[in-house]
């Protein structure tokens, strides 16, 4: 797990769309070692429907706390997670430093928040994409498309 903290004035874009684009990184980051994670939104990355990595995105002041982590090298996970998680190892074989993963997570991550064609990319990683989804909420509901 890390935490990069980056100046809010500075992004050039509005904070709101930092999770999906800290998202690109890490999955760019990821996508290296022969795994394409999808992005679930607001802040998990999901490989066959597994959790492999999450985002949290906090303002602090003029501040923006991006942390993420991301699973390496676990070979199984508890009974409970087993379904629910991944590691890269599990989804690609390949055992991944985490301290070798990082430097590439954050040039990944700089690369993303930078790139016009952000949105572009994302658009192939969405997990639900075109899924049918209720939105619930104040005692209304509704199908929507996602």
């Amino acid at each position: 797990m890390a935490t990069v903290v980056l100046d809010a004035s500075a992004l050039g874009f509005p904070v709101a769309l930092l999770p999906l684009r800290a998202a690109m990184g890490v999955c760019l980051a990821i996508e290296e070692h022969g795994v394409r994670p999808l992005v679930k939104w607001p802040n998990d990355l999901l490989v066959g429907g597994r959790k492999i990595a999450g985002i949290l995105c906090e303002t602090c002041g003029g501040s923006v706390l991006v942390g993420f982590g991301v699973n390496c090298t676990q070979k199984r996970f508890p009974e409970d997670l087993a379904a629910v998680a991944c590691s890269i190892l599990q989804a690609s074989g390949t055992e991944v430093n985490p301290l070798s993963l990082l430097p590439r997570v954050l040039a990944r991550m700089k690369e993303a928040l930078g790139d016009e064609r952000w949105r572009e990319k994302l658009l192939g990683r969405l997990a639900s994409r075109d899924d049918l989804i209720r939105v619930e909420g104040a005692g209304d509901s509704e199908t929507t498309r996602a």
